[in-house]
């Protein structure tokens, strides 16, 4: 992957975690979902998931880059 996209990524990373009005928001937004089980409305590959798509993008990064070992995969 290009440096410079990384560096970017990792400096906006910092920045946005700094953010203490983006953090309300984002607890306000999770508290307002809640009610509708938003995180029970998504599927990963085929199967029900109790995930923010976040995590699902997240985990599959790992994965896909080797991040992960999953119990009785063989690489």
């Amino acid at each position: 992957m290009n440096n410079e996209f990384e560096i970017n990524n990792t400096r906006m990373a910092a920045e946005m975690s700094r953010d203490q009005k983006l953090a309300q928001i984002s607890r306000d937004w999770m508290v307002a979902t809640a009610p509708y089980q938003y995180t029970y409305h998504f599927t990963w590959m085929g199967r029900p998931i109790i995930k923010y798509p976040q995590g699902v993008l997240a985990m599959q990064e790992l994965i896909g880059t080797g991040g992960v070992v999953l119990p009785g995969v063989q690489t």
